[in-house]
């Protein structure tokens, strides 16, 4: 599925465990579901990624739902 630019891709995570994903360091490594955005041209900069990360962080959470940005501009989101 095209989102603005980039491939937008749902997956289970196999190795999703509740209660890693609430205690563990690295607890986005244990959420129940991965998602991922790949730009699939030049023209989707950086801006234009980390306005999308926030959009999307605003439309996942909530009370009983955490997301976690993994990328190189995660500390700009």
């Amino acid at each position: 599925m095209d989102v603005r630019g980039n491939l937008l891709e749902i997956n289970p995570n196999e190795g999703a465990d509740p209660r890693l994903a609430a205690t563990d360091e690295d607890d986005y490594l244990y959420f129940r579901w991965r998602v991922e955005l790949t730009p699939m041209d030049r023209t989707v900069d950086e801006d234009h990624q980390i306005a999308l990360a926030r959009e999307l962080l605003r439309a996942i959470e909530g009370p009983q739902v955490r997301a976690t940005v993994c990328a190189a501009f995660e500390d700009r989101v």
